[in-house]
């Protein structure tokens, strides 16, 4: 936690590998941060902007007015700035150019990117006719699912996916990508996984019924998980099943090298029913949503905005100490294995502290009331949470953090309206305008009373009728 140890009761066990040090991992991390945020902080001084970044590497982009033999020159700037600080007695390049900015004879080409949101990017040339050779195509996202056809080149589909995301973007279209035609659309997702425990194998009992030991499921079998489309999506798809609840179905089925075929046999891996084939979501819908991903982190980056994105400030809730997330990640994602395959520390007790600190604080800006009842929660519950008198969840404690971030905000932004119209008008005759008393209303403005559920109605409605 950076301030010491604390105890934690599991009945799991995190075992910590041979060589685990945390401390150098730390360190590691950090310095591949540092060499981005220099990098950055380069790039602007050269006048240029970047289009992504990844653990240890930056997209630098150039604008489009200026010559590609001054762009390279102040790229090789940057690399410059970073070859004394090789610890190494070889020497060379800390920052190097990658070999997709070259040609096949080592000439170094334009290279040009589309970035949907982090990890999720592709970098391509384009031919004298327009023809694309995609040179290096992020697969974030959709890695983790079996290829709808050519099973031994596993980057095709994704490459041909990627062809379609950049001829919308060079006819102007960049939210409608076209998918008619592309191979595979119509084959159900799936991912493959293996039967490595009892409680997977256990999702078999029903299949391997009556079954020959050749022909049953058996202990590290490969099977095959699927995923249900959207009822929102496809109502009229549904309405042809009401025995089956769209919320609760978890569809497996056997192994099959054949996507088509394996996805025949899927049934719920809890109710042990058959799953249609026509209510597993296609690479088709995966794809259809895949270029609109929003970046969280970032301005401008909802779903259908386009263009440079902004930097978005980021304020920490609750910090939350896990197991090695990355066990079996591909399974947790979809599902397949239970939460409590990874130890979970919860909240560290300084952070527990820090949050119990802001929510006193909070009540005493905002009020009790208001708090309880934007959060969802009682006034009792979070009274004796504040006074120590009782624990929460982790998912409670993020909940009550959003509220009083939530509530800051506004109370600021409340406030700063208040003395600006405190400047404008005077406080008696801001008094008369709100209809609330003089002293209660310079109380306010100074900090010494904290703003009235009335008065915070008062100025919205001012600021949404001007």
């Amino acid at each position: 936690t950076g301030k010491g140890s604390y105890d934690f009761r599991s009945l799991k066990q995190d075992n910590p590998g041979k060589f685990f040090n945390p401390f150098l991992g730390t360190v590691i991390t950090n310095a591949a941060r540092l060499m981005l945020a220099i990098t950055e902080t380069l790039i602007n001084h050269e006048g240029l902007s970047w289009v992504l970044c990844d653990t240890d590497s930056m997209a630098i982009a150039k604008p489009t007015e200026m010559a590609w033999d001054e762009f390279n020159e102040r790229v090789e700037r940057i690399r410059a700035w970073f070859r004394p600080l090789n610890p190494y007695e070889a020497g060379g390049d800390l920052l190097k150019l990658e070999d997709v900015n070259l040609s096949p004879t080592g000439e170094r080409i334009p290279l040009f990117s589309i970035a949907i949101s982090a990890k999720r990017y592709v970098e391509f040339n384009m031919g004298p006719s327009g023809e694309l050779t995609i040179r290096k195509a992020s697969a974030h996202g959709m890695g983790h699912y079996m290829p709808p056809y050519a099973p031994d080149d596993p980057e095709l589909w994704q490459n041909e996916y990627w062809k379609r995301v950049i001829a919308a973007h060079l006819a102007g279209t960049p939210n409608n990508v076209n998918l008619v035609g592309l191979p595979g659309v119509e084959i159900p997702v799936a991912i493959q996984f293996s039967a490595s425990t009892p409680h997977f194998l256990n999702y078999f009992d029903t299949f391997n019924k009556g079954k020959n030991y050749c022909n049953q499921v058996k202990p590290n079998n490969f099977l095959l998980a699927f995923q249900c489309r959207d009822p929102l999506l496809f109502p009229e798809i549904w309405a042809d099943y009401p025995e089956l609840d769209p919320r609760n179905i978890k569809p497996i089925a056997p192994y099959n090298r054949n996507i088509l075929k394996g996805s025949k046999a899927a049934f719920d891996r809890h109710s042990g029913k058959k799953i249609p084939q026509r209510l597993l979501k296609t690479y088709g819908d995966v794809l259809a949503e895949y270029h609109l991903h929003p970046e969280r982190k970032f301005l401008n980056a909802r779903t259908n905005d386009c263009g440079p994105t902004r930097r978005r400030l980021i304020k920490a809730s609750p910090i939350r100490y896990i197991g090695k997330e990355a066990d079996r990640l591909e399974e947790r994602l979809l599902e397949v294995i239970d939460e409590d395959a990874t130890v979970d520390y919860e909240v560290a007790p300084e952070t527990v502290d820090a949050l119990r600190h802001h929510l006193e604080q909070g009540i005493a800006q905002h009020g009790l009331a208001q708090i309880a009842e934007i959060a969802g929660l009682s006034g009792k519950f979070i009274r004796q949470v504040a006074n120590r008198e009782r624990n929460a969840s982790p998912n409670v404690f993020n909940r009550i953090s959003r509220v009083l971030l939530d509530r800051d905000k506004l109370h600021a932004a409340h406030l700063e309206q208040l003395l600006r119209l405190l400047h404008q008008h005077g406080v008696r005759k801001l008094a008369a305008m709100s209809r609330i008393d003089a002293s209660n209303l310079h109380k306010m403005g100074s900090g010494k009373r904290r703003i009235s559920k009335f008065l915070s109605m008062w100025l919205d409605d001012r600021k949404n009728k001007t």
